[in-house]
């Protein structure tokens, strides 16, 4: 780098029909998340939140940077919003000039937002516009797939164990297929059992699957486990976009967890993406304290684990910031 400071210019975005320039532009770079995709936002507005697309130009008009942001307003003005997985491009561009776009869009007098970029090098530490949150939303610790050296036939990558209990799942009647037209009816019953017997929280209502499958239907790939009766017992799903996929829809119920179809979902899920030409495959989230099987099962497949960049903020008011950490502080 020779010291050159570079014109950025954020605006919004003018929208397109069915998302495929947008998706384009997102498409560009390598750090990117499946909540940055244009049907990820009409999926949201479904579910109540408002959607705002920005990109980022540099003095040559060529896009460096984009922002797909969620928000949702409240009385006195008040505007709370979230980028998930984003801005994704150029980190140097996450500048009071972002803040000050998506406060003039939203059309709001007050505005709190929150960033999370899928990034394990930014620059945004030295930041003196946005600031690290005291309290996170999510888990900024990550497992990464490379596929592109993995070998199907040897299972190179898996540990003893994993490979272990991939066998043990062929001791059984089960049988794996991917559907393309999902009940989501079906993906909800498992979930509902899991949910169950496990004694956690819904992962997802009804409406949410309803319209996940309604709006992310070209992105999502999934696959289905039945036992030797032909009822389902366990579901998993991957969204793809280009080269790279996420881990995203997961669940099984008391009978597949005896008989191990998780490991032989998710091997059929990645050799499937593998066969499509993607090299990357996004775990998800881990939390290797408090959900210590999860990230063994995770591990326990050959991912490296990514620790991101984390969550920012900045308000238009500072006790915005103080107010919107002390709930989550107090939520979770």
């Amino acid at each position: 780098m020779d010291g050159t400071i570079f014109m950025v210019t954020w605006s919004l975005y003018d929208s397109d029909e069915n998302g495929e320039s947008w998706d384009e532009l997102l498409s560009v770079f390598e750090h990117r998340s499946y909540a940055q995709l244009y049907r990820w936002g009409e999926y949201k507005k479904k579910l109540g939140w408002h959607v705002l697309r920005v990109v980022a130009e540099n003095d040559k008009g060529e896009c460096i940077a984009l922002a797909q942001s969620l928000y949702k307003t409240y009385p006195l003005g008040l505007a709370v919003m979230w980028v998930p997985g984003g801005p994704t491009g150029d980190m140097s561009s996450i500048n009071k000039a972002l803040f000050d776009t998506l406060h003039k869009n939203s059309r709001c007098k007050f505005l709190y937002c929150r960033i999370s970029p899928f990034v394990d090098n930014g620059n945004l530490q030295n930041s003196t516009s946005w600031r690290q949150v005291r309290h996170a939303l999510n888990s900024n610790k990550s497992m990464m797939l490379e596929l592109s050296d993995y070998d199907f036939d040897s299972k190179n990558k898996l540990t003893k164990n994993w490979k272990k209990n991939l066998r043990r799942s062929g001791n059984y009647d089960l049988i794996s297929e991917r559907i393309e037209n999902p009940n989501y009816q079906i993906i909800e019953s498992i979930y509902r059992d899991m949910e169950q017997y496990k004694g956690i929280d819904i992962q997802y209502s009804s409406l949410e699957l309803k319209n996940i499958f309604r709006f992310l239907s070209r992105h999502v790939t999934l696959f289905i486990c039945k036992n030797g009766d032909g009822d389902p017992i366990a579901v998993r799903g991957c969204i793809i976009h280009k080269d790279k996929a996420w881990d995203f829809i997961a669940a099984s119920n008391q009978e597949s967890r005896k008989k191990y179809a998780s490991y032989k979902l998710l091997w059929d899920v990645i050799e499937y993406c593998s066969s499509k030409n993607v090299y990357s495959y996004d775990m998800g989230g881990i939390d290797p304290v408090n959900n210590t099987g999860v990230w063994h099962f995770k591990k326990g497949t050959g991912a490296t684990e990514i620790i991101y960049e984390g969550e920012y903020e900045k308000a238009s008011i500072p006790l915005l910031a103080s107010l919107m950490n002390l709930y989550i502080k107090y939520l979770k």
